[in-house]
């Protein structure tokens, strides 16, 4: 990189990217080598950093500069386990990735059991997908399908619309079916994964985009929301941190959901921990250590 870019959210101007910040952990490596089918370390390593290059050239972001997105933060999450015996109980389970990037926690669901024509992704960025076909080689056999578009908007998501079932049983026994918007999938879902999304908008915004993630639910018992993003961390007060509109604390988020339908589950763990990275700390000198808000939401 020649030219510097200005990073999104932190403001940074980055002239060089650091090749080093890929420390992929052994199951991390193990997947990107199965995935991809490049078996070589030095020749994935090449493959990976590649990739980055040219995806922060389109979407210069800190979580694509230290590699975030090569990071199984769906297999880290408490609920993974729980998420996974959902398609062994219930045949015709599906699942949504939420502001999905290049797609890699869907693809470990899928490379973990879950059937990836039930398997769906949706990002504003619709050139997020194509860089994840690109980073796993997998145009011609992916399963998971994608819709890109804007998940407050009502031509990918109208809340007054009813439900479905027809055109999701297309979508099952049909996987060439291209998702039309999301109202195919409205009150469908058993499971819907959103990782470093909420912390993006301010509270009332997360308090909308709360309420439309639980439209999308189905009414089954343990249809389940999970996820992670930045939180205020301990000692601290919500609001506005770190240049993020809102961070919450656990009471906090928990106000986001009704208590009487959903059972709320959250936690704060260090995000370095969490993540397996290695955040690069002097970025924000006032931040001392970053704290992830670890959730999830059960229908009752």
């Amino acid at each position: 990189m020649a030219v510097a870019i200005k990073e999104l959210h932190t403001g940074r101007e980055v002239t060089e990217l650091d090749p080093t910040a890929f420390r992929p952990n052994p199951d991390e490596l193990a997947f990107l080598q199965k995935e991809t089918g490049i078996e070589d370390r030095d020749e994935l390593v090449k493959h990976v950093v590649t990739t980055q290059q040219e995806v922060y050239r389109s979407r210069p972001y800190y979580c694509i500069r230290q590699f975030f997105f090569t990071r199984l933060q769906i297999a880290r999450h408490p609920e993974y386990d729980y998420v996974l015996s959902i398609a062994k109980t219930d045949k015709d389970a599906t699942f949504l990735d939420l502001a999905c990037c290049v797609g890699t926690d869907v693809r470990k669901l899928v490379a973990d059991g879950w059937p990836g024509h039930h398997a769906f992704a949706t990002d504003l960025h619709t050139d997020y997908w194509d860089f994840g076909h690109k980073l796993f080689r997998d145009k011609d056999r992916c399963q998971v399908r994608f819709l890109g578009g804007d998940f407050f908007a009502d031509d990918v998501l109208r809340i007054d619309e009813p439900l479905n079932t027809w055109t999701l049983y297309n979508l099952l026994f049909w996987p060439q079916t291209r998702l039309a918007n999301l109202n195919d999938l409205k009150g469908q879902l058993r499971a819907l994964f959103s990782c470093s999304f909420f912390h993006l908008f301010d509270l009332p915004t997360q308090q909308t985009l709360a309420d439309r993630v639980a439209l999308m639910l189905s009414k089954k018992p343990g249809s389940i929301a999970f996820g992670s993003h930045l939180s205020c961390g301990p000692g601290r007060e919500p609001g506005e941190l770190y240049g993020l509109p809102w961070l919450h604390n656990p009471q906090s988020w928990e106000r986001l959901w009704d208590r009487e339908k959903f059972e709320c589950r959250t936690e704060m763990r260090r995000t370095e921990e969490f993540l397996g990275g290695h955040p690069d700390s002097g970025e924000y000198k006032d931040l001392g250590e970053y704290y992830s808000l670890v959730w999830s939401v059960r229908r009752k």
